[in-house]
């Protein structure tokens, strides 16, 4: 009987049918992938925010804010140095932990409303203590890009605080490749998006 039915069906039929059952599994496919990829999306935030919380709870981080918080705003790097050793290490762990921050934030491997709803208070607070600190590094060590990721999450925790109508100074971009690039346009520093 189906053999009779196949007899009376036209081969472009067929053709026609064959290619409908082809774009709806295309289209399954696309969205298949859509939603593959927003759950490995929201997998990647997930994994990032716990990366980044666990290094809150890193005891070298957690013992080098507490020691800095006794630091008055522009602090400079000889100032630090005659605290002790244990306060130089402290301004290195801070500069390289929020450095990584920056980075990846800037990578958008972080968005900046995580990093700065984990963070920003503290990297906004830490970038005035060691301010001066940086820019003494940055001539000491005669290298401009020493902690410029810090530099430049520090402006976009800075940006965050300001009202919007307030324009941010022209001293508060940071020093090095990142804040020259922030002021030509060629880095964007709108918030990150991760939605598809």
């Amino acid at each position: 009987m189906i053999a009779e039915n196949m007899d009376n069906v036209s081969l472009s039929t067929l053709a026609n049918f064959a290619e409908i059952v082809g774009g709806l599994s295309i289209l399954t496919g696309l969205v298949f992938g859509k939603v593959q990829l927003r759950y490995f999306r929201g997998e990647q935030r997930n994994a990032v925010a716990a990366n980044l919380t666990q290094a809150f709870y890193n005891h070298d981080l957690a013992q080098a804010l507490a020691l800095l918080q006794s630091v008055p705003d522009g602090t400079s790097l000889e100032e630090i140095r005659s605290l002790g050793p244990e306060y130089m290490a402290a301004a290195i762990t801070v500069s390289t932990s929020f450095e990584t921050m920056g980075f990846m934030m800037f990578k958008r491997v972080a968005s900046l409303e995580m990093v700065l709803d984990l963070a920003g208070g503290i990297i906004f607070t830490m970038s005035r203590k060691l301010k001066q600190v940086q820019e003494d590094l940055h001539q000491e060590l005669q290298q401009a890009s020493w902690a410029e990721w810090f530099e430049w999450l520090a402006n976009q925790a800075r940006k965050k605080r300001l009202p919007m109508s307030q324009p941010i100074s022209a001293s508060a971009t940071g020093s090095g490749r990142v804040a020259s690039e922030m002021e030509s346009g060629s880095i964007s520093t709108h918030p990150i998006s991760w939605t598809c």
